[in-house]
């Protein structure tokens, strides 16, 4: 992102004012700051639902143009959990863009990065076991079960957005160790600033504008 400024409304000073961050390619970036400092703006310009007022987002050095295709190249999990009445493998494959395919060692793979693996295999029918009303899963594992969601679409960028606020400290570390394989960048919006693997660039929002550190 370069220099950029973002208002909601004509008449209202900017949510974000000027704002540049770089996010390197397979590293980590934590993103902080109040409620109202504009990390969902942040976001939503990042996943090419808002487009800047000024300035530009640029992917690979050139700038974003083709916003599906950009969209297909990124995971994105929000704080609160969005699972469908169904069976795990339901959960797991509903967002898979059209004619994609996985298979079940692959969706294994993404309950493992997700630290779910244990508790799905102990459900009876496992991948095919019901979810009734959300009743077999914890807070937390719904949470994990939407990553292994984002995970099992292979993205280039993977978005937490506070998308691990229910997980106790060891058990999100634990994710990040696995999500931090090399294979992924990963921006996780977070006020948990305490809890994490070691970052590549630590950001916060203060007032629309972006410290880094």
């Amino acid at each position: 992102m370069r220099d950029v400024t973002v208002r909601h409304q004509a008449d209202l000073g900017p949510v974000l004012r000027g704002v540049s961050i770089d996010i390197p390619h397979r590293g980590l970036v934590t993103l902080s700051g109040e409620s109202g400092a504009g990390k969902s703006t942040l976001v939503d310009v990042i996943l090419g639902l808002l487009r800047p007022e000024t300035g530009e987002v640029l992917v690979d050095g050139e700038r974003l143009r083709d916003l599906e295709a950009w969209r297909r190249r990124i995971g994105y999990v929000p704080q609160q959990t969005v699972l469908v009445p169904g069976t795990v493998w339901q959960n797991l494959t509903w967002s898979l863009p059209p004619g994609r395919t996985v298979t079940e060692e692959e969706a294994w793979e993404a309950l493992r990065l997700s630290q779910l693996e244990a508790e799905i295999a102990a459900l009876p029918g496992g991948l095919s076991a019901p979810l009734h009303e959300l009743a077999e899963l914890s807070g937390g594992e719904q949470q994990r079960l939407s990553i292994a969601r984002a995970i099992i679409r292979d993205p280039e960028l993977l978005v937490l957005d506070e998308a691990t606020s229910a997980l106790d400290v060891r058990t999100e570390e634990r994710v990040l160790e696995h999500l931090l394989d090399g294979s992924r960048t990963v921006l996780m919006v977070t006020h948990r600033l305490s809890s994490r693997a070691v970052p590549t660039v630590s950001a916060r929002l203060a007032e629309g504008s972006l410290l880094m550190g």
